[in-house]
């Protein structure tokens, strides 16, 4: 019964609704049906009543001519005056009115006739009327139906809402209530809280406003609105009401913030980034970061304003980038990676490494890409290269010189062996040979604890080499006083060997031979370079000296022609002076590339 009962309110209720939409849009039938309903009537009521009215009834005809313009509009409601005045007089000859009535009624003609159309035609204009106004208020209805924000129109002096579109309607009954209680939950007006109102704003300027506001909404829920306030004005020109319409940007607002956090995260990934990064449009940059600024020696501003991207570029490196940036603007290629030369903001050649690929901005391609400098990298490789090569022609080298150096040592022996006389001098003669050798293996030593294995430190190796002398010869330092005063040379291993053994010899001579039956004395060693470029080896002792016409190439010593063999390898000179003990000067060239001695 319940579900009948239901079914049967739901059949009423859309019967209802059809006839309410019937006489407001009235259906071109139903306006002919009403209106000759009326005359018919009006015949009706004349034919029934004329006998007990008399001619008043006729003032019934203006029934059916208000029904027509009401139904028709202004020409309806003419049409239907000018024919209910033919309509009268055959009714009233049907009704068997006399002559002299008849007569009476023609008189009248004009008046009457006057009288209906005046009033057809204004019931007329009014059924115009209503309709535009019907029309209007429909046409106004769907446009407030339409409008997806709420929309309110506000009185200005109690702020209480007058009318409401239907989806501000959504937060309940909003008509009748104010607008600080519906959209802010306040007991009292906005700006008595010290929030902006937009009705106060509009009251002192007159002009609409646009404001961002928070609005609470009923749900407890609070939303980001920008408020747009419309000023409505009387017939006086005072404020009365205002329009406002409110736009919900709460997600507008929530995008933005994960917009700008997005935006700040990848601004500092790429502006802090050492890697440079660029975008190139139409051969200029349109971005550089300062990492990429920073490479090139220029600020960003700087690089923008080049008047060409592939001026960065020198050389062949010119034409071969731009040829393959070309090559991704096509889409040749997905992506170029190669590496190339650029000019830095000071001049400096850069060795670089470009990656870049083609992208899209807007409808516009553009190519971004990369850039690491790999200058202190390449150089390192060169000189890892020339280190490598170095190091290869330098273990060629030393089996050569081992060779060579143990040639030297059988040389030395087999000439010093000639020299024995007899078994005592079998000790010195080893002696002699021991210093030699050392002499030769101190120099490997050093060059093999040196950074370059070319070329060793002269100070450090007469420092060292003096000290085995000492010690090899037990010579009591107090006896023999050494004083030794070298610069920092450095000399290559050709002739670091020589000046070895020279020395070994001087020194030996002079510990051996300057001071007799244990004199004390003094060793001077000095090496340095002239003005002139050649480097000078002394050697002073204050002993009892050499004899005075002494040609060291016929001394009978195998020592001292020793010296003079290496000294002419040096393709040196010696100055010899034996007034006060023995003073040697010899004299070489520092850029001696002898090859090998022996």
């Amino acid at each position: 019964m319940e579900a009948y009962g239901m079914k049967r309110k739901k059949k009423k209720e859309r019967v209802l609704k059809v006839i309410k939409e019937a006489c407001i849009r009235k259906p071109p039938l139903l306006r002919i049906g009403l209106t000759l309903g009326a005359f018919i009537v009006y015949t009706l009521a004349f034919l029934l009543l004329y006998t007990f009215a008399g001619g008043g009834i006729i003032i019934l005809v203006i029934i059916p001519v208000i029904a027509a313009g009401c139904n028709f509009g202004l020409w309806g409601g003419i049409v239907a005056a000018i024919f209910a005045v033919p309509l009268d007089t055959l009714l009233m000859r049907f009704a068997g009115v006399s002559a002299t009535e008849m007569a009476l009624r023609l008189r009248a003609f004009p008046f009457s006739f006057a009288l209906l159309i005046t009033i057809g035609a204004a019931f007329g204009r009014l059924s115009d009327i209503r309709g535009r106004l019907k029309e209007q208020n429909s046409f106004l209805n769907h446009i407030l139906k339409a409008i997806a924000h709420p929309l309110y129109c506000i009185d200005v002096n109690d702020y209480t809402i007058k009318m409401a579109n239907p989806t501000a309607r959504k937060q309940g009954k909003v008509e009748g209530r104010t607008c600080y209680e519906t959209t802010h939950r306040l007991s009292t007006p906005c700006f008595h809280s010290g929030y902006p109102c937009p009705i106060e704003e509009i009251r002192k300027t007159g002009k609409p406003v646009t404001m961002e506001l928070i609005h609470c909404c009923a749900d407890g829920s609070v939303r980001n609105v920008v408020v747009h306030g419309y000023p409505l004005f009387n017939e006086k020109g005072d404020l009365t009401q205002i329009i406002e319409y409110n736009i919900d940007i709460t997600r507008n607002k929530e995008l933005e913030r994960e917009l700008a956090e997005s935006e700040i995260r990848y601004r500092c990934l790429v502006e802090q980034s050492l890697t440079g990064i660029f975008v190139i449009q139409e051969e200029k940059f349109t971005y550089v970061n300062p990492g990429f600024a920073k490479i090139f020696g220029y600020n960003q501003q700087e690089m923008l304003e080049l008047p060409s991207a592939f001026d960065l570029f020198v050389g062949e490196d010119v034409e071969r980038s731009r040829k393959n940036i070309r090559k991704c603007i096509t889409g040749e290629k997905e992506f170029c990676l190669g590496t190339y030369r650029g000019s830095h903001h000071s001049g400096k050649i850069l060795d670089l490494e470009f990656y870049v690929r083609k992208i899209v901005i807007g409808t516009d391609s553009a190519i971004m890409g990369t850039v690491i400098d790999i200058t202190e990298r390449k150089q390192a490789e060169r000189k890892l290269k020339a280190s490598l090569k170095e190091k290869e022609v330098l273990l060629k080298e030393i089996h050569h010189r081992v060779k060579n150096n143990l040639q030297v040592i059988s040389s030395m022996l087999s000439l010093q062996s000639s020299y024995i006389k007899n078994k005592k001098n079998v000790v010195s003669f080893l002696q002699d040979c021991q210093s030699r050798v050392h002499s030769m293996a101190l120099v490997h030593d050093l060059l093999y604890k040196s950074e370059d294995f070319a070329r060793i430190n002269i100070n450090r190796y007469i420092e060292n080499l003096v000290s085995y002398i000492l010690d090899s010869y037990d010579v009591f330092t107090g006896r023999i006083r050494m004083r030794k005063k070298a610069e920092e040379i450095e000399l290559d291993l050709d002739t670091a060997i020589p000046v070895g053994l020279i020395l070994t010899e001087l020194v030996s001579n002079s510990i051996k031979h300057a001071f007799p039956e244990g004199e004390e004395g003094e060793i001077e060693i000095k090496l340095f370079k002239e003005t002139a470029g050649n480097i000078i080896l002394e050697v002073r002792d204050n002993g009892v000296g050499l004899p005075g016409e002494l040609d060291i190439e016929k001394t009978g010593r195998f020592g001292l022609e020793l010296v003079d063999v290496l000294i002419k390898k040096l393709q040196g000179s010696a100055y010899l002076n034996t007034e006060e003990g023995t003073w040697w000067k010899i004299s070489f060239p520092l850029q001696f590339q002898q090859g090998n001695i022996g």
